[in-house]
């Protein structure tokens, strides 16, 4: 499957602000200045980036790098996105421990998931297309492409980024004998030289 989605971020950044005729903290735009961005082409488990968000500091941090979840310019409740991070949390740790069962029943009756699938036979192989309305909706394909293919997500021994591996990723899962991952080759032999550096 293909996830084909743009998106926009503010230029500007990001704030947290409480604003009349809306409930709790609400996380804004600092402009009008909207620029592209595909949050799923730069980051392959950007799922795992928000289920670690636990602080507002960190929402900000997200939203200026990804956009806001669910609308390009409107203000969005800081509880979207803690109730979502919650969610996906638990949700890998059910795919984590095998527990089809929970995803299915959880996954199948959230609102957010009525998602535009089409066939795509422009190339040379048949891709079913997925076309999310709004980041919240492509991080879920992003969660349902993970346990249909049985991918999984390591983070980088360097610089601590998440990315997935195994089947449709281009990356294998790190072998049980190996300590440690590497999102590059260029990371592993960084890691090299700076231990090796240390001795």
């Amino acid at each position: 499957m293909k996830i084909n989605f743009k998106w926009y971020r503010c230029a500007d950044g990001y704030e947290i602000r409480e604003l009349p005729n809306y409930e709790g903290p609400q996380i804004i735009s600092r402009s009008d200045r909207m620029e592209i961005c595909r949050p799923l082409d730069s980051h392959s488990a950007i799922l795992r980036i928000i289920s670690e968000i636990e602080t507002f500091d960190n929402y900000i941090k997200f939203v200026s790098i990804y956009g806001l979840l669910t609308h390009r310019t409107k203000p969005e409740s800081v509880k979207i996105i803690s109730s979502f991070s919650k969610n996906i949390s638990e949700m890998i740790e059910a795919y984590d421990q095998k527990k089809f069962n929970l995803i299915e029943s959880y996954f199948n009756q959230s609102k957010v998931c009525k998602i535009n699938l089409k066939l795509d036979t422009s190339l040379a192989s048949t891709y079913l297309l997925a076309e999310p309305e709004n980041l919240l909706q492509a991080i879920w394909i992003q969660f349902g492409v993970m346990v249909i293919l049985n991918q999984g997500q390591e983070k980088c021994a360097l610089c601590q980024k998440w990315f997935a591996v195994g089947l449709g990723t281009g990356r294998r899962k790190m072998r049980r004998n190996i300590k440690k991952s590497f999102c590059c080759g260029a990371h592993a032999r960084r890691l090299e030289y700076i231990t090796r550096g240390k001795y």
